[in-house]
């Protein structure tokens, strides 16, 4: 419905409110036969004289209008659409011109009724063109609507089950019996979870449900992830020797976490598991020792707890191995029966770099002037830390932080020629190797390393202030 200004009476109001007192008629259909017509109201002669349009009577109402009013009149006049007379009654409601916008928009209205597909998606789309109560048309779409529902509902009640009652509760969101139909999926939902936690399977609920839902219900810290759709791009660039040569790569469907693994997230794992040694180090470093200066870790064990501090919650987790990245995959993995791992270097910077088409020289820019919108690196934080994750805007493909705040764990081994033979399908990096990749520079770093394409590695027990990580699950 058209914006109101503030204080005015919706445009709903108005048309449900026009009443035939004094000459003002309702919108209505013509009588006809059994009914007395309306009768066309007495005019002075010094009034305008009343316009019949279509099945309704108009004339002009109040005072004469004022300059601005007669400008938007005149723009709707000229527009001659239902947004611009809706627009007009909604900023002059009581206008001298009201009755006949609203009479436009009624003759508008039938014109479309009569085309309209007999149908609910037919009856939604023509109330979503004219969104005004009080149009006949309207209010005949809006009862048909409510029979569906209720046909709908009563054919549901005979055998209940999930797809139905979903797509009763996305079909009909204006049915009266929604609410009982969203307490009956909170029923489904509750057998479900007890069938899936008696048996030990969790993928039985997520299966049914969602993976959010499953981490919802039981406060698992499982990272939101979007549906990466797989595709062909051309990986690496010119810029670098380790990044050459550029070469045509093949993505599967895959899911990525839409922002990098936090503070609290982490802290909950270790909670679960402790700091467990693997590697020749333990998985998160408590100590601190970073880089430039800036040492803090975040997460500290008190009274054998491990809490974060306060204001680095949503903070991307550093000071983490390598190792300690794939554990807390593998223990979310064994929570909910799905696959949760670290993605692929060709997964990453595809999904940096938008994706198969439009893709950027950093996440979600080619501008180096424009970096500082994305990513958190040397000149947005001065050198001074990592920031909250999801401040800055994302890539093309809705993902945060892929440029800059931490660089980010990836799975493979690192090996600085694997591009001259690595395999155009879905390619995982060497066999063995001495580092693993890291990819998307940090807070620290310079612009260089916020390319996408830009590569580094560091030693899989490596820990330190500027790099974390996010997951990846398989389709």
């Amino acid at each position: 419905m058209p914006r109101l200004v503030k204080g005015q009476q919706p445009i709903s109001a108005f048309l449900q409110g026009l009443n035939d007192q004094q000459g003002q008629f309702v919108f209505r259909k013509k009588v006809l036969n059994h009914q007395t017509a309306v009768p066309k109201p007495e005019l002075e002669q010094t009034q305008e004289p009343a316009e019949q349009v279509g099945d309704v009577w108009t004339k002009p109402q109040g005072a004469k209008p004022s300059a601005e009013e007669e400008i938007e009149w005149r723009i709707a006049r000229r527009m001659d659409s239902t947004e611009a007379y809706g627009r007009y009654l909604s900023i002059y409601p009581e206008g001298y011109y009201s009755r006949e916008a609203a009479n436009k928009i009624h003759q508008k209205a039938t014109k479309v009724w009569g085309t309209t597909p007999k149908n609910d998606s037919g009856y939604r789309q023509f109330m979503e063109q004219f969104p005004y109560p009080g149009i006949p048309s309207y209010e005949e779409a809006k009862k048909a609507l409510a029979k569906s529902a209720s046909r709908s509902w009563f054919a549901l009640q005979q055998q209940l089950n999930l797809q139905g009652l979903r797509d009763f509760i996305s079909n009909h969101p204006e049915s009266i019996y929604m609410e009982d139909a969203k307490l009956e999926l909170e029923r489904e939902e509750q057998v479900i979870y007890e069938v899936a936690k008696r048996r030990n399977e969790p993928q039985l609920y997520i299966k049914a449900f969602s993976f959010e839902a499953f981490a919802k219900r039981t406060g698992l810290p499982l990272p939101e992830m979007l549906l990466i759709k797989g595709g062909e791009f051309m990986m690496g660039s010119n810029q670098s020797d380790k990044e050459k040569p550029i070469h045509s790569v093949q993505v599967s469907d895959f899911y990525l976490g839409k922002y990098e693994v936090t503070n609290a997230q982490y802290a909950a794992f270790l909670n679960v598991k402790g700091n467990q040694n693997e590697g020749g180090t333990e998985w998160y470093n408590v100590s601190g020792e970073g880089y430039k200066g800036y040492a803090e870790a975040a997460i500290q064990r008190r009274d054998g707890v491990w809490v974060v501090k306060e204001g680095r919650e949503n903070h991307p987790v550093n000071y983490v191995s390598w190792y300690g990245a794939m554990a807390y995959g593998n223990w979310l993995g064994e929570q909910t029966g799905q696959l949760l791992r670290l993605p692929t270097e060709s997964e990453w910077e595809y999904a940096a770099g938008g994706g198969t088409n439009n893709r950027t020289l950093y996440a979600g820019t080619n501008v180096e002037k424009e970096l500082g919108e994305f990513a958190w690196y040397t000149v947005t934080t001065k050198d001074t830390g990592t920031r909250p994750v999801g401040q800055k805007q994302p890539n093309g493909l809705g993902l945060y932080d892929m440029s800059g705040n931490v660089w980010e764990w990836c799975a493979d081994w690192y090996r600085e020629d694997y591009y001259k033979k690595s395999p155009s399908n879905n390619p995982k990096g060497p066999s063995t190797g001495a580092d693993r990749v890291v990819r998307g520079g940090s807070w620290s770093g310079r612009s260089g390393g916020c390319r996408v394409a830009a590569r580094g590695s560091d030693d899989p027990g490596y820990r330190n202030n500027n790099i974390g990580f996010r997951l990846a699950r398989q389709f």
